[in-house]
């Protein structure tokens, strides 16, 4: 209320007030206090004056000091008598740090997010990291994807899980393609950290999302790599059948996106990934992959392909039941007509292949 009171006296001193007011948010000692402070005045000077941010960037620049100021000795000062641990405490800061960044990214320029990087260099607090990938636009993280592998690799473990800084940058870098010479680098230096997470949950949630990028950035060759390194991971122990919906969404990902079913089953790694699927969501994704197949607009005259399609078919065909809806009958019915219509053997009538269908 007294901020806005100021316009009754100069609009030309708004952003002085404003300042002002962040600077003597120095003063306040305790560090979360101090950045709950700064997000609100961020929320308040952003209903008066809409269009300034340089002194949001100075309220980033002080949260920085104030990260750096945060070494190990302090942070357990802080927590021991409050009973939490360094992970708990620091957690309380996203709020604001999301707010805060939110503001700043708000109709940024490019230049933004590059001075932005180049503070935080010093810094390995994982929550403003975050904050930091999430409020940017997906084509100006995707610019900056290398250096912020870097500060990602960074962050300690201990304090923030490392899976959601990579899939935070996953969604941005499958939103808006990263430089061409950058892909490579990217998706190489992101795997060469993840495969290594003893964690597998956290290594699915991270595979999950990094499937997309070298299914539309990539070439199949990269896919293919992904896949057979999901497998390595799921395999053991037969962990798959505890990852069921994930990986149906990681399959379901490459099948909706190669529209060429020949690339498709170039990929060595397809089949043994169908296999890792049981019961009704193995229907699901037989079902995706029979709907791919018969948006293929050419003849299929290969063995393996028809064979194996054969056996997706028939999968799909044996889940129908006297419990069946009407529609879904249909809907299987006109998938597995599409499958029998794009077979060809040429002059070869007689091929054994056909005898599957009698």
């Amino acid at each position: 209320s007294i901020i806005a009171c100021y316009k009754y006296l100069s609009n030309d001193n708004m952003l002085k007030t404003i300042t002002r007011l962040a600077n003597m948010m120095r003063g306040i000692g305790d560090p979360l206090a101090a950045t709950y402070a700064r997000a609100y005045l961020a929320r308040k000077a952003h209903e008066v004056a809409p269009k300034e941010r340089s002194y949001l960037i100075e309220c980033y620049n002080d949260l920085m000091y104030i990260q750096k100021d945060l070494t190990d000795e302090k942070l357990k000062d802080i927590t021991e008598p409050r009973k939490v641990s360094k992970k708990e405490y620091l957690d309380l800061f996203s709020p604001a740090l999301d707010w805060l960044l939110q503001c700043i990214a708000y109709q940024a320029p490019a230049t933004t997010l590059q001075e932005i990087l180049q503070k935080y260099e010093q810094c390995n607090n994982g929550y403003l990291l975050n904050a930091i990938i999430s409020s940017f636009l997906p084509h100006q993280i995707s610019n900056h994807a290398v250096t912020i592998i870097n500060y990602i690799k960074a962050v300690d473990p201990e304090t923030y899980d490392k899976h959601h800084l990579y899939r935070a940058l996953g969604v941005n870098i499958v939103l808006a393609s990263p430089n061409e010479e950058d892909k490579l680098k990217i998706l190489n230096e992101v795997w060469k950290d993840v495969s290594k997470f003893d964690n597998l949950p956290n290594y699915i949630a991270v595979a999950e999302v990094y499937i997309e990028f070298p299914v539309k950035h990539c070439t199949h060759k990269e896919t293919n790599v992904l896949l057979k390194d999901i497998i390595r991971h799921v395999s053991e122990n037969k962990q798959y059948l505890n990852f069921q919906p994930q990986l149906q969404s990681i399959i379901q990902k490459v099948l909706t996106n190669y529209a060429d079913i020949q690339v498709l089953f170039s990929m060595d790694s397809l089949l043994p990934f169908l296999d890792l699927f049981r019961g009704a969501i193995q229907v699901d994704v037989n079902k995706t992959l029979l709907e791919t197949f018969s948006k293929y607009d050419q003849k299929i005259s290969d063995v393996i392909i028809i064979n194996t399609m054969f056996n997706v078919a028939k999968n799909v065909h044996d889940s129908i039941s006297s419990l069946s809806f009407a529609d879904e009958i249909r809907q299987i019915s006109r998938l597995v007509s599409k499958y029998i219509q794009k077979m060809d053997f040429g002059r070869d009538v007689e091929t054994v292949s056909y005898t599957h269908l009698t």
